[in-house]
């Protein structure tokens, strides 16, 4: 095989380089050392990225979606962070451990959508990992609990502390 670059890594960044390339007529080959899809969240969401970003046409896309990412992290993140609050007062934090689990698997899912939203037909193909990152989004939902076993949790738990207030 005849090949013009060899790209370093297989990871989202190295197979947008080789669809980049691929668009003028450059012959690629990516070099990986592992053997299974490597799961680094924001590994191509780097300052560096950005012109292959734009080059694709995904970074208004990328913009756009940007604030509702951010939004969700930090909800979660404050959910967490009071979990970890009522555990060092002893205090019973099921009902929020609860909420805690079913917004961040949600949340997985919702971002995931937006993503291969983002990039439209692309975010299909296994070179970018979308498609995998979509997959493993759902079984958060439903490994370590289900969303409707947390769902039933903060329910019995919103009832109880309705009745003491």
């Amino acid at each position: 095989m005849e090949t013009d670059v060899v790209i370093v890594g297989g990871g989202p960044g190295g197979a947008a380089s080789a669809m980049h390339l691929g668009k003028f007529g450059i012959r690629s080959v990516i070099a990986e050392r592992e053997t299974f899809p490597r799961y680094h969240v924001g590994e191509s969401m780097t300052g560096e990225c950005a012109p292959l970003v734009r080059d694709l046409g995904f970074a208004e896309q990328m913009r756009k979606a940007g604030h509702r990412v951010k939004l969700r992290y930090e909800t979660a993140r404050l959910l967490i962070h009071k979990v970890g609050w009522l555990v060092q007062r002893n205090k019973s934090a099921d009902m929020d451990a609860a909420m805690a689990k079913l917004y961040v698997s949600e949340f997985f899912v919702k971002s995931c959508l937006d993503a291969i939203q983002a990039v439209g037909g692309s975010g299909f193909m296994t070179e970018l990992e979308f498609e995998r990152e979509m997959r493993d989004s759902v079984r958060s939902t439903l490994y370590s609990g289900t969303s409707e076993i947390q769902r039933n949790i903060i329910a019995r738990g919103w009832r109880s502390d309705r009745r003491l207030h």
